[in-house]
């Protein structure tokens, strides 16, 4: 048995597209579920899923009390039940082969716990690019080379992992390992445990719009990953990976504030960005500072 769990938050339109994708899977070798959990602030979602279950006697609904987006998924996971399961989102579409794809690879391959795929990024209704390049599929064997997929974006989007049931019974998302990027530090405890798989087939499409929330980058949050990635892995905070992301999210934080710099302290960002990324970000930094944006 696979559990397919949809977490949905006021998005009863987008919802309709994913459902229905996952509806139409050819899953052959075993059966499967469809469990729409719902965190919306009203009650159109509920209205919409009554319809749907009139005709298909394994989609399921379980409405929640309000919470926040990673309590929802902890609660998901608390619920799980079946041998594999999947965390999909609202707003993206599974291709038809993508349950049986995952599914059979896990069954096949033991000392593996989790297994993600490539995707088609669509945004404003056109396939811009794909997810990640490469041209064979890739072992994750260690937290190093997880934080080595992740840093140099060659990573499988999150919903795009079905898990084994051992996932959902020992590791949680837990906010103090990265805020809202804490689903990265959630594939970090697992590889601890066990190897994913990353399959450079695309199996779903990975819709980017407005207001989503892993459009807007939160350098605090992104600042706490970065530590817990050292903390766990052989990285240190000066190693070169580590350390290009740290300064590109340094940028981002001083492009964001809204203050003048005072001389004395802009004469001290000068130098990091003159030792650590004289030809890219130093010069940047250098227009907005002209523009008077910092």
């Amino acid at each position: 048995m696979v559990q397919i769990f949809i977490l949905t938050h006021n998005r009863p339109i987008s919802l309709v597209d994913s459902l229905n994708s996952v509806l139409k899977q050819e899953l052959v070798s075993c059966n499967y579920e469809i469990i729409v959990s719902d965190n919306s602030t009203n009650d159109e979602t509920e209205k919409l899923i009554n319809e749907f279950r009139a005709s298909n006697n394994n989609l399921y609904y379980r409405k929640r009390s309000h919470m926040s987006s990673i309590d929802h998924f902890n609660m998901v996971l608390s619920e799980v039940t079946a041998e594999f399961f999947m965390l999909f989102h609202d707003d993206d579409t599974m291709f038809s082969n993508m349950l049986e794809t995952l599914y059979c690879f896990l069954k096949n391959n033991e000392k593996f716990l989790a297994v993600g795929s490539n995707a088609e990024i669509v945004k404003k209704g056109k396939v811009s690019r794909y997810f990640f390049n490469k041209s064979q599929d890739i072992n994750i064997e260690n937290v190093d080379e997880m934080i080595k997929s992740y840093l140099a974006y060659y990573h499988a989007p999150f919903p795009s992992y079905m898990y084994r049931k051992y996932v959902a019974e020992n590791i949680k998302l837990d906010i103090t390992k990265g805020g809202k990027y804490c689903d990265v530090s959630f594939l970090l405890d697992i590889v601890v445990c066990g190897n994913i798989k990353l399959l450079k087939e695309p199996l779903m499409k990975y819709y980017l719009h407005e207001g989503q929330d892993s459009a807007n980058h939160v350098c605090e949050q992104q600042d706490k990953l970065l530590q817990y990635m050292i903390k766990v892995s052989s990285f240190r905070k000066d190693s070169s990976m580590i350390m290009k992301h740290r300064i590109i999210n340094f940028y981002l934080k001083l492009s964001s504030i809204r203050k003048p710099i005072s001389n004395h302290r802009w004469k001290r960002i000068q130098m990091i960005f003159l030792k650590y990324s004289p030809f890219y970000l130093l010069p940047r930094i250098i227009a907005k500072r002209i523009l008077k944006i910092v």
